[in-house]
C-alpha cells in the first residue's frame, strides 16, 4: 500500500511542478526550478520523516532511481556531439578543463584533512576523498540557465565560455564513478576478484562497451519514429532496459547511459531530436528522482551535516579562483574576472546522481557522510547560489 501511496505522490509532484511555479516570488520560483524543495520534500517523506516512502517502499521503487540515473547520464551524453565541439576554440577546451581539474584538486587538498576524522582506514579516506571532492567539481547547468532566461539578451561577454564550462564540469564526477571500484575494491563489480585497479579497470571497459552497444541499441529502435510521444516512449523503455541490464552486470547505470548517449549522437544513423526531447521531458522525471534520494537520504554524522556549508564555501571560492585563474593564464587578453566564477557556483544534478549511483553500489558509514555533505550542500546551494550567479551576470555586464 505504502508502495501505491509513494507511486502516486511521486507522480503528483512531477505533473503538477510547473503549473506550481506561476505567480512565485523569485526565490521561491528558483529553488523550486533548480529541484532543492523536491529533494528536502523526499527527505519529509522518507524514513527519516514521515515514513510514506520508507525502506521497503524505495526498494520497490528503486526501477525508477535506475530509471533517472539513466535519464541524467543519457542527457548529459547527448550533449557531447563532435561535429558541435569541433566548431569550439581549443581555448574554451583549456579554459574548461583547467578550471574544473583546479577545483577538483583544491577540493580535495581542502577536504581530505577533515575527512580524516570519520575514519582511520587511510585508502578509504583518500577514495572518499576524491568522490567528494569530484562531485563538488560539478557545476549546474539548471542555475545558469535559469538565470540566463531571467536575463536575455545580456551582454556578459563569456556566456558561451561559461556554458562550455558547465558542461564540461559534467564530466569529472562521471569519470570518478567510473574509477572509484578500482580505488575502492570493496565496491564490487562483475571482476569482484581480480586485483583493485585491475578490477576498476576492467569494470570501466565493461562499462564502456555496454554503453556503446546500448547506444547503438538507441538509435536503432528510434530510427523510423515518426510522432514525438512514440519517440519518448521508446527513449524511456530504453532507460528502463539500460538501466537494468547495468544493474544486473553491477555497473553504473549513470555512466553506462553517459556513454550511451555520446555514442548514440555521434554515431550510427544519430537523431538530433533525441537530444531536444530528453531535454524537454527532463524536469518531471529529475524532480521525482529527486524526491526518491531526499527519501532515501539516511542522514549520516552530525559532523558530516555541518561540514555541507563548509563544503558549499570551499567549492564557491575554489571555482572563484580557478576561473579567475584559467581566464589569466590561458585566455591572457581575454580574461575572465573572478566574479564569472559565480555564474558556474552551484552544485549540479551530476553530483546528486553520483550520491544515488552510490547508494546503489555501497552502504559504507562514510559514504552515507559523504552522500550528506553533497546533498546538504545541494540544499544549500538551491537556496543561495542563483542569486550569486545573477550577481555574476549584473557584474559581468560592461555598463
Amino acid at each position: 500500500m505504502k508502495v501505491l501511496l509513494g507511486l502516486i505522490t511521486l507522480l503528483v509532484l512531477g505533473l503538477t511542478a510547473g503549473p506550481r511555479l506561476h505567480g512565485r516570488n523569485t526565490f521561491t520560483r528558483r529553488f523550486i526550478l533548480v529541484g532543492g524543495e523536491f529533494l528536502f520534500m523526499g527527505w519529509a517523506l522518507g524514513s527519516q520523516g514521515m515514513g510514506l516512502l520508507d525502506n521497503q517502499a524505495l526498494i520497490a521503487l528503486q526501477p525508477l532511481i535506475i530509471l533517472g540515473l539513466g535519464w541524467i547520464g543519457l542527457h548529459v551524453g547527448l550533449q557531447f556531439e563532435m561535429p558541435i565541439l569541433r566548431r569550439i576554440p581549443s581555448g574554451f577546451f583549456g579554459v574548461a578543463t583547467f578550471q574544473g581539474l583546479t577545483v577538483l584538486l583544491l577540493l580535495y587538498l581542502g577536504i581530505y584533512p577533515l575527512m580524516s576524522h570519520f575514519s582511520d582506514d587511510t585508502p578509504l579516506v583518500i577514495a572518499a576523498t576524491f568522490f567528494l571532492a569530484a562531485a563538488g567539481a560539478d557545476s549546474s547547468q539548471h542555475i545558469l540557465g535559469l538565470v540566463l532566461r531571467e536575463h536575455k539578451g545580456s551582454s556578459h561577454a563569456p556566456l558561451h565560455l561559461l556554458r562550455f564550462c558547465s558542461e564540461i564540469d559534467s564530466l569529472i564526477p562521471l569519470l570518478a564513478l567510473a574509477v572509484l571500484p578500482g580505488l575502492l575494491p570493496d565496491m564490487g563489480g562483475i571482476h569482484q576478484g581480480a586485483p583493485g585497479w585491475l578490477s576498476g579497470l576492467a569494470g570501466v571497459g565493461s562499462a564502456i562497451l555496454l554503453g556503446i552497444f546500448l547506444g547503438i541499441l538507441l538509435n536503432l529502435i528510434t530510427h523510423n519514429v515518426k510522432t514525438p510521444s512514440h519517440h519518448l516512449l521508446l527513449v524511456i523503455g530504453f532507460l528502463a532496459f539500460s538501466g537494468g541490464v547495468a544493474r544486473a552486470l553491477a555497473l553504473p547505470p549513470l555512466f553506462v547511459n553517459f556513454v550511451a548517449g555520446i555514442t548514440s549522437v555521434n554515431f550510427f544513423g544519430h537523431r538530433s531530436d533525441t537530444w531536444r526531447l530528453a531535454a524537454a521531458s527532463e524536469q518531471p522525471f529529475y524532480f521525482i528522482f529527486l524526491v526518491l534520494v531526499g527519501a532515501s537520504w539516511q542522514g549520516g554524522d552530525w559532523r558530516a551535516l555541518a561540514l555541507a556549508p563548509l563544503f558549499l564555501g570551499l567549492r564557491i571560492m575554489a571555482r572563484l579562483l580557478s576561473v579567475g585563474t584559467a581566464g589569466a593564464v590561458i585566455l591572457r587578453k581575454k580574461r575572465l574576472n573572478l566574479h564569472d566564477g559565480l555564474l558556474l557556483s552551484g552544485q549540479g544534478s551530476v553530483a546528486v546522481a553520483l550520491v544515488a549511483s552510490l547508494q546503489l553500489m555501497n552502504h559504507n558509514p562514510l559514504f552515507d557522510n559523504i552522500s550528506t555533505i553533497i546533498l546538504g550542500s545541494f540544499l544549500l546551494s538551491s537556496l543561495i547560489c542563483p542569486g550569486l550567479a545573477n550577481r555574476g551576470l549584473i557584474q559581468g555586464v560592461p555598463k
